[in-house]
């Protein structure tokens, strides 16, 4: 029987990075590139906290579906486990926070009104539009959408050093393994 161990955390980092750097080398459509980097860095922690807690708990799945629980409170759940400590204030554990505060405003999005006082106004409506940005384009600029997609990084490294299931990096970032038939 063949099998293949699909990692999705390590395929949507696989896809942060390569939106981020589609982002950092061509202007055309850098914002949708940076902002996809965002969201799938949300994904891959969220993904590789559901790996982790499946990996560790034996109940996490009926956790899981009867708690709903926040991306934090699957992290402690996960730290309870490890007999440590989690502190949400610390980096790069901090930038959970906004992050998954943009994501849940990309995934529930809904419109709103975005208002500003402005001293001096432009007179026509693409500087003045420049003038008011949603939180999602605060947040989806270059330099923080870098440091987005590095403190998921660290943040799983971190977990992956405090679990009791530590692998190596090149394993944990590597996309999967399995078996194989080939025809000869």
């Amino acid at each position: 029987m063949d099998y293949f161990t699909y990692k999705s955390f390590a395929y949507n980092f696989k896809a942060s990075s390569f939106f981020l750097k589609n982002a950092e080398t061509s202007k055309e459509g850098a914002y949708y590139n940076r902002l996809s980097s965002l969201l799938f860095s949300a994904l891959t922690l969220e993904s590789y906290i559901n790996h982790k807690g499946y990996e560790e708990c034996t109940d996490w799945e009926k956790w899981d579906k009867e708690q709903k629980p926040s991306i934090k409170n699957k992290i402690k759940k996960l730290y309870t486990i490890y007999s440590k400590d989690v502190n949400f204030n610390d980096k790069p554990f901090s930038t959970i926070n906004i992050l998954f505060k943009i994501r849940d405003e990309i995934v529930h999005g809904r419109t709103y009104i975005i208002s500003k006082k402005i001293k001096n106004p432009p007179n026509n409506s693409k500087a003045a539009q420049s003038n008011v940005e949603s939180t999602i384009e605060r947040y989806c600029k270059i330099k923080k959408v870098k440091k987005f997609n590095k403190d998921i990084q660290s943040i799983i490294e971190m977990i992956n050093e405090d679990s009791n299931n530590k692998v190596s990096k090149s394993k944990l970032w590597s996309l999967g393994g399995g078996s194989f038939q080939v025809k000869r």
